[in-house]
């Protein structure tokens, strides 16, 4: 919302603040109040207001003489005479001075400033649509004045001058007051009075040709305009025109230019324009070049009339103006060109001073060359000069373009005759369309035998026709002849000149000469080396599928979308199925009879992981496990996969057998620890009782020896109580970060901060013991740390590895602890601890070492294969 600023004058200070509040209530206004006009007056000389309110009878100078000062100062402000005063007269005096509304004080203050705000508003809003209107006009005759088109008002009645712009009275070469007045038959039209082409005889004049009339009686070709209207009450002509001389002289320049080259073709075409063009403009020299492949050369092709001698070879463009001109499209340098161009220079020492020049582009627009043309001297340019040489432009782009597409053709032409020449097993022959033999090329004479000389003017069913084909061919050769198509590409059984048969696959071609006679192309391909290559590989096919159905595996290969499209006969067998049920249908449809995959499928995870990918599956009390290898194309995408069914029953029921055999090895094994625990419990009590009933000191250190030797066999029975449970229970895949925190929950860290700064989601695939590899890692650290104070578990990744990295700030391990500290009884608790762990971690090919430095801390790395771990979230 725009805020307008109002200047409120009055001799009442009450009557001021009302005013302001009830104004500056809305947010519309921002009022300033004084009680004076002349004190007004000095403040509109320093402030910018957007309305004045201004009471009558004030001291010093009422409302109307406030009024006259300020409207005869230039300021054009809306004013408003707000009063008490209601006379007549003083409301003509204040409309007649200049105030844009006059309204009385008096009654109930809301409306009253309601309505005041209302025609301040609208107030406002007039003087600025005033001034708007003001600027246009004055715009529009600016415009009008300055606008290169002259224009003129007549009265349509009288065909007087009302009015001239300042281009239509410097066309007309007289004064405005000349003009003014005058019947338009004397200065604008030549039509005598009374054939007024519009208002006499009905014409329509838009952008029609006609001459101006000057004041000199001098007539100047134009292009002219008329349109009718009212203005003023009154029907007035609004004539527009423009000098069109010089473009009358340009078309007759040019005319003559195209007249030149009518009718020429070649370089004969392009002397002749190069010529002209020097004629044209004057100049010395007009050259015609055409660019090279390298798009930095130019091969000159006309250079006229100069001495008449191209000069032969490349030229380069770089730092000349013709480069300028390519890169640009057209250029223009009246004069001092050397200057510019400073390492310019033409053949034979041609001192150049002026330039011209515009770039050659054929049909499809690019540049292929450019026409220029050079003088001695200055060079004044001709009206409409770019566009005139487009135009001859065009014509010199055309030869260039005709000149080389014909070296294309030419070029083209040469390549496939070499071509066919050399192509190997590709034979062509060339036949009118009575079957004559015209064309017989090295390929021919390869395949069937004959030579040229012996094949060229025999018919071709005679040559290498065999009899049964012969009716069949003279139909086809008559067929061609009537309706122009030549026949469909077959593979044929043909005779060589020796009588023996040759393989070949025919192709054929009908073309029509400018003089509208057919030709017939027979392009034969020999088929003798496919054919055996066909029966080799005929003959190995039959061989890998006695070598793939010998195989008692069931193998099966699938397309990209899983569509079976071969199998062994071991997947008959297993199914029960004919091929005719298996291929071309889903596995998961043949396998399972269901019509989706079935969950963990291998191939839809092979899909996405782009690797190897199996599954165990139990069917009909059998155990089986089917692989699948994704096979790739040429461009590394998935064209199918190699399906591999294995029958592990026996395997299945021997690892049954195993786990049976070693629960019970474990019962046993736990039942005879239970005894010995037991006894080693009634060996250290009664040892109790020996010490307590013999106080002999003489006899401690053997009492001694007998307690540690205890203490060794239960860590020892601990020990193989631990051992024995790993690779009891599958593996499984753990979450790192909960397998550090349910480890931190039983082991005694005290004051040492454990950081657990594993990543959410990081998995990998270990025994599920391996909580006491980090349960063991944290004890380690906690117990022989010394001065520790913090335990971090991290992960890394190096070359495809994941690293789990266990780091503390303790004293470190001794450079020739690091090897033995995993060994079995090293140590100095049990012993067990580390050697514990690398066996647990050992189970899914997990290893562990000590990498730390001594006196700075302990780093235990544990490396992860590929295939051993993954991230199951971000």
């Amino acid at each position: 919302m725009v805020v307008l600023r109002v200047l409120y004058v009055d001799d009442e200070p009450d009557l001021l603040e009302l005013g302001k509040i009830f104004l500056e209530k809305g947010g519309q206004f921002l009022v300033d109040t004084i009680t004076s006009a002349p004190e007004a007056l000095a403040l509109l000389n320093s402030t910018k207001y957007d309305a004045i309110i201004s009471d009558y009878l004030m001291p010093d100078m009422n409302g109307i003489e406030f009024l006259r000062k300020v409207r005869t100062s230039g300021n054009h402000i809306p004013f408003i005479l707000f009063t008490g005063r209601g006379r007549e007269e003083v409301v003509i005096q204040a409309l007649n001075e200049g105030a844009d509304f006059y309204l009385q004080k008096g009654g109930n203050p809301t409306p009253q400033f309601t309505e005041l705000s209302h025609k301040i508003r609208q107030a406002v809003q007039k003087r600025l649509a005033d001034g708007l209107l003001l600027e246009s006009q004055v715009q529009l005759r600016t415009v009008v004045d300055f606008i290169q088109v002259g224009i003129v008002t007549i009265d349509a009645k009288t065909h007087s001058i009302l009015n001239a712009n300042q281009k239509a009275i410097d066309m007309i070469g007289a004064d405005a007051d000349e003009i003014a007045g005058q019947v338009c038959h004397k200065f604008i039209c030549p039509a005598d009075v009374g054939k007024c082409p519009v208002t006499d005889l009905g014409q329509r004049v838009d952008l029609s040709e006609r001459v101006l009339l000057t004041r000199k009686g001098n007539r100047i070709p134009i292009l002219k305009s008329v349109m009718s209207t009212i203005m003023d009450g009154k029907e007035v002509l609004i004539e527009s025109f423009f000098d069109i001389s010089e473009r009358k002289r340009s078309e007759m320049t040019f005319q003559t230019l195209i007249r030149s080259m009518v009718g020429k073709t070649g370089f004969e075409s392009l002397n002749d324009i190069t010529t002209n063009v020097c004629k044209w403009l004057g100049t010395d020299i007009a050259v015609i070049m055409e660019l090279t492949m390298d798009m930095k050369h130019v091969r000159i092709l006309s250079m006229q009339p100069g001495s008449g001698i191209i000069p032969e070879g490349i030229h380069p463009l770089e730092g000349t103006p013709c480069g300028f001109v390519v890169e640009r499209g057209f250029y223009l340098c009246p004069d001092n060109v050397q200057q510019l161009f400073p390492d310019f220079k033409m053949p034979f020492n041609f001192a150049v001073r002026s330039y011209v020049g515009i770039a050659l582009r054929n049909s499809a627009g690019n540049v292929i060359g450019a026409i220029c043309s050079l003088s001695h001297d200055p060079l004044t340019a001709p009206p409409q000069l770019q566009e005139i040489f487009e135009i001859i432009g065009v014509k010199a782009a055309a030869e260039i373009e005709r000149k080389q597409t014909e070296e294309v053709l030419r070029q083209s032409e040469e390549r496939f005759r070499v071509l066919l020449q050399n192509v190997p097993g590709v034979a062509v022959q060339g036949y009118r369309m009575d079957g004559t033999t015209f064309f017989w090329d090295e390929g021919s004479e390869n395949t069937y035998g004959y030579t040229a000389k012996e094949a060229v003017g025999k018919n071709l069913v005679d040559l290498i026709i065999p009899p049964e084909m012969r009716v069949d061919v003279k139909g086809a050769i008559a067929y061609m002849a009537q309706s122009g198509q030549p026949i469909p590409a077959s593979e044929l059984s043909l005779l060589k000149k020796d009588g023996s048969r040759v393989a070949v696959f025919s192709s054929h071609v009908i073309l029509t000469r400018p003089h509208g006679d057919m030709e017939l192309y027979c392009l034969d391909m020999d088929l003798t080396e496919r054919k055996r290559t066909e029966e080799t590989i005929q003959k190995s096919g039959r061989e890998w599928q006695t070598t793939f159905d010998t195989i008692t595996d069931v193998v099966y290969l699938s397309d990209d979308k899983g569509r079976i499209v071969r199998h062994n006969r071991a997947f008959e067998t297993f199914t029960g199925k004919s091929a005719g049920e298996i291929d071309g249908r889903y596995c998961y449809e043949v396998l399972h009879g269901i019509t989706v995959p079935i969950t963990g499928c291998p191939n839809v995870k092979s899909n996405v992981s782009r690797k190897r990918e199996s599954i165990e599956l139990n069917i009909n009390q059998r155990w089986f496990v089917a692989t699948v290898d994704p096979i790739f194309d040429t461009t590394g995408e998935i064209s199918g996969a190699v399906h591999l069914i294995i029958d592990i029953t026996e395997r299945k029921r021997a690892e049954e057998a195993f786990r049976q055999a070693n629960v019970k090895l474990n019962l046993l094994s736990g039942i005879t620890r239970h005894d010995i625990k037991n006894q080693l419990l009634i060996l250290d009590g009664f040892l109790d009782i020996l010490r307590m009933n013999i106080p002999d000191s003489s006899l401690d250190k053997h009492f001694s020896r007998i307690t540690k030797a205890s203490s060794s066999i239960s860590a020892m029975i601990e020990f193989t109580g631990e051992y024995e449970k790993i690779g009891v229970i599958a593996p499984v895949w753990q979450d790192c970060r909960t397998l550090v925190n349910t480890a931190a929950g039983k082991a005694a860290l005290g004051t040492v901060r454990l950081k657990n700064d594993f990543p959410a989601g990081i998995e990998i695939f270990a025994d599920p013991l391996i909580v006491k590899v980090f349960y063991n890692l944290m004890d380690n650290a906690a117990r022989y740390g010394a001065k520790i104070t913090t335990i971090r578990f991290s992960a890394e990744e190096c070359y495809g590895n994941r690293i789990i990295v266990c780091e503390d700030d303790g004293n470190g391990i001794p450079a020739d602890e690091k090897e033995r500290i995993f060994e079995r009884g090293f140590g100095k608790n049990t012993g067990m601890g580390l050697f514990l762990t690398g066996e647990i971690l050992s189970i899914t090919g997990i290893t562990i070492q000590e990498t730390g430095e001594p006196g700075r801390g302990a780093r235990f790395e544990i490396r992860v294969p590929e295939g051993m771990y993954r991230v199951t979230r971000a």
